[in-house]
């Protein structure tokens, strides 16, 4: 199972947020809107024709060594000489003195924006489904992707309404519709970050109750990093699993993806491009949608106690029925912190583990693989009650499994460990490690 399909399902349940940066509306605009610092230079030309400003703000003299004389050169390089907030700070009082008004010259240039490009699968996935998008863009394109009426944005400076719609937008930096409300210049930002406004504690809410992906933003971006950093203290708290999910159109090395999972529990879906990568979330949708109908009143059974068998062993002979388990489990809101929530997996994975043993059930083997890395991802189990009987069960699979092709062990199964190794939680990877070790098992990838 993927990550879409966890999107997917999120979506179909009413979970979904998603956070879009720049990225996003130039995804949907045919790369015709400005990133930030594009705009910020467009400011500079309004104030200054000549373009000294821009070289000012925007060039930086450096010194190297050449490598062929070793001497040193100075170069100019095309860099930001501070953060762009602060940049903006500077541009809104050269502006002043053309008796210009930020607010309203950023507004001229984001307002005549319009759809263009390729962007069906984006438009297709915003007509048909009820989510929630926090995004820091002035501009109102979404709603125009949107059915007509089924779209709500909340802006500083506006009212905030009260009818339902399938997609609501919180414009947490404000939009065109009131542009003296416009988070732009390091002072609003300051006054932003410091206040406990209404959007703020909004944020917080659809952070801790939906599955987050973020389009359109780079790795680096400050504002995100100081929502992972809230976000992650809650994460440990309650032990959820991951739900805050990267999409980016450039492609991360496996250093920095590992980074970020371990420090703000963040998976990421690097090198596609965002109408792509709605393609592919759509065409997850009628599978998430089967899987909600079937899984949601069976988890609801099964963890209320009301119902202790029903997940028989016939449903779990199914690859993708621990998958509709753990995603229908997930967005009912369920944490793993709780023993009832433990003994649960726990059981899923007894029973699996015994079809391992019926004859012919070589496909077993390596489902159960499949399942146990991808909880492993996902969930630390180092502070379970009952840690040690995963552990035993984590120990079956690698004690019938093979780099080589032997008779009575699983080939398939080592494939799927050694692949999916690297991205298990860090504390789950010691704890099998230092149980590997105490029972003399050595394996070649740990």
């Amino acid at each position: 199972m993927s990550n879409y399909f966890d999107i997917a399902y999120a979506a179909v349940n009413n979970r979904l947020c998603l956070i879009t940066g720049a990225g996003f509306t130039k995804a949907i605009t045919n790369q015709e809107a400005p990133t930030w610092e594009d705009l910020l230079k467009k400011l500079c030309e309004k104030c200054d024709n000549t373009g000294e400003l821009e070289k000012k703000l925007f060039q930086k003299m450096i010194k190297e060594k050449c490598p062929k004389c070793t001497e040193e050169h100075e170069f100019i390089v095309n860099m930001p000489l501070l953060a762009l907030d602060e940049l903006a700070e500077i541009i809104s009082t050269k502006l002043k003195e053309k008796e210009f008004d930020i607010y309203e010259e950023i507004k001229k240039i984001i307002e005549p924006l319009e759809l263009s490009g390729k962007y069906e699968n984006i438009e297709k996935f915003f007509k048909e489904q009820s989510f929630r998008v926090v995004t820091t863009n002035y501009d109102k394109l979404i709603t125009q992707l949107c059915e007509e009426g089924e779209c709500q944005t909340i802006s500083p400076g506006m009212l905030i309404p009260r009818l339902r719609s399938k997609v609501k937008v919180y414009h947490v930096h404000g939009s065109i519709d009131a542009p003296k409300h416009m988070i732009v210049t390091s002072n609003n930002y300051f006054n932003f970050m410091s206040s406990e406004s209404y959007f703020s504690r909004k944020l917080s809410t659809l952070l801790y109750e939906n599955t987050i992906v973020i389009l359109g933003y780079a790795l680096n971006d400050n504002n995100l990093k100081s929502i992972f950093n809230n976000y992650k203290e809650f994460s440990k708290r309650v032990m959820t699993a991951p739900n805050i999910i990267l999409v980016t159109r450039r492609e991360i090395e496996k250093s920095i993806k590992d980074l970020y999972k371990n420090a703000y529990n963040m998976r990421v879906i690097d090198g596609v491009e965002i109408d792509l990568f709605f393609k592919k979330l759509n065409i997850q949708i009628p599978k998430a949608e089967a899987c909600k109908k079937r899984s949601m009143k069976s988890i609801k059974n099964v963890m209320d106690g009301k119902l202790n068998n029903v997940y028989k062993e016939d449903y779990l002979r199914s690859s993708d029925s621990f998958f509709e388990i753990f995603n229908a489990m997930t967005s009912s809101g369920y944490e793993f912190n709780s023993k009832i929530a433990q003994n649960k997996f726990l059981d899923i994975f007894e029973k699996k583990k015994s079809l391992t043993s019926e004859s012919g059930a070589w496909n077993q083997y390596s489902e159960l693989a499949n399942w146990l890395t991808y909880f492993l991802a996902s969930i630390d189990i180092s502070r379970f009650h009952n840690k040690d009987k995963f552990l035993e069960i984590i120990f079956h699979s690698f004690d019938t499994m093979s780099e080589k092709l032997l008779l009575g062990y699983s080939w398939e199964a080592y494939s799927i460990w050694k692949k999916q190794w690297n991205d298990l939680n860090e504390n789950n990877k010691k704890l099998i490690s230092d149980y590997l070790d105490t029972k003399g098992k050595k394996i070649d990838f740990i």
